[in-house]
């Protein structure tokens, strides 16, 4: 809703001049800065309905203290807690049931405390949610009025859901459009059809629809909002190019999630492709590592079993025997078979020292970062 602050809300909080403002429905608390920051200005109250918020309600009652009273509740359980109401934002649960109900329980509201009806502004009256149902939470709506519904896309013209792609196939959506008593719009109007409030709704197109809904002798205590509201009456030339051009604007969104969605399609299988690479390859590596160690615990063994037997006392007597035999005999002393094997043996444990601290300086890096704070984990 608020990309409707500085042409529609702000200059119709400016002419009405509320002094408790309710908005259902904060979300990423945008269009609540706005309003707060408007409160500050005319010393109002707003009160924010939000059960999922996506901002620092905290930073905001801070900085905002008596003006920001937040409700960490669904809309029917908060409207209840709140004694005055003289301009309503509703852009909540886009559904016929909490709709319908939260424009009820505030003229049951206005009327016992003999409060005026207020202005209220709606949000998403156009396609797709003002003939059809959106439910955040199916739960939340009592059996009797939740529509048959499904997560997939919409597409306009089109009354049924599309089985792929389409506007929010991630959302809960009503597998119909143009049911009775099924979206925002149709909410409004069935409350319009029966209080006996002397209301008037004014109707917007594009950016989803939004819609003013007021008592007629508001023209009559504020001068200036008739001329506004004339602003807002469009020709059916302006009327008909404003929906050709929120025909264009929902075709392009549906096509840019579409291929946002064959984006992260093809990307998550890739990463899965290149996973699974990686994975044989690093079974690959271990396995080639297991069996380096069980070489060189071989090489330890042969080695152990070397030096026991060039020690012995029974190589070491035949080694003599062989010496004094070869100086009676005269001739020329050659390597033996012990030389041989310790010029190998001392290659062999060259080697092995350079693969031991190669694999220690390996988990050094992999475990440790690289700039030496044992804080950062690499990898991790």
């Amino acid at each position: 809703m608020h990309r409707f602050w500085s042409t529609i809300i702000e200059p119709v909080l400016e002419v009405l001049q509320p002094g408790t403002i309710v908005e259902i429905g904060a979300s990423e608390g945008t269009n609540t800065a706005n309003l707060l920051e408007f409160c500050e200005r005319h010393v109002a109250t707003l009160h924010a309905i939000e059960p999922l918020p996506k901002f620092d309600v905290a930073s905001y009652q801070q900085r905002h203290d008596e003006r920001f009273v937040f409700h960490h509740a669904l809309s029917l359980d908060a409207i209840p807690a709140i004694d005055r109401f003289d301009a309503v934002l509703i852009d909540g649960d886009h559904n016929w049931y909490t709709v319908y109900n939260e424009l009820k329980l505030i003229e049951k509201i206005c009327a016992a405390s003999s409060q005026p009806f207020p202005l209220v502004m709606l949000h998403d009256i156009g396609w797709p949610y003002g003939r059809r149902d959106l439910y955040y939470n199916p739960e939340d709506i009592p059996g009797a009025f939740r529509k048959p519904y499904d997560q997939r896309g919409m597409l306009p013209g089109s009354p049924h859901l599309v089985a792929r792609g389409g506007l929010n196939p991630h959302l809960f959506n009503a597998e119909r459009e143009n049911d009775l008593q099924s979206g925002v719009l149709t909410a409004a109007e069935d409350f319009l059809s029966e209080t006996e409030q002397k209301l008037e709704l004014v109707e917007l197109p594009g950016l989803n629809g939004f819609a003013l809904l007021f008592l007629m002798q508001v023209k009559e205590k504020k001068p200036a909002m008739a001329p506004l509201l004339q602003d807002f009456d469009l020709t059916p030339f302006a009327r008909k190019y404003v929906d050709l051009i929120e025909e264009v604007r929902v075709h392009t969104e549906i096509l840019r999630l579409e291929r946002i969605s064959a984006l992260k399609s093809t990307l998550k299988s890739e990463i899965e492709k290149r996973s699974n690479i990686i994975e044989q390859q690093t079974a690959s590596l271990k396995k080639q590592s297991r069996d380096i160690d069980r070489l060189v615990r071989w090489i330890d063994e042969l080695d152990l079993g070397i030096s026991a037997l060039l020690n012995s006392w029974r190589w070491r007597c035949g080694n003599a025997i062989g010496e004094i035999r070869r100086k009676l005999l005269s001739r020329p002393k050659v390597p033996m078979a012990s030389d041989h094997l310790l010029k190998i043996m001392r290659q062999v444990n060259r080697w092995k020292k350079h693969y031991k601290q190669g694999k220690d300086q390996s988990l050094s890096q992999r475990y440790v970062h690289p700039a030496g704070d044992p804080n950062l984990v690499a990898g991790g």
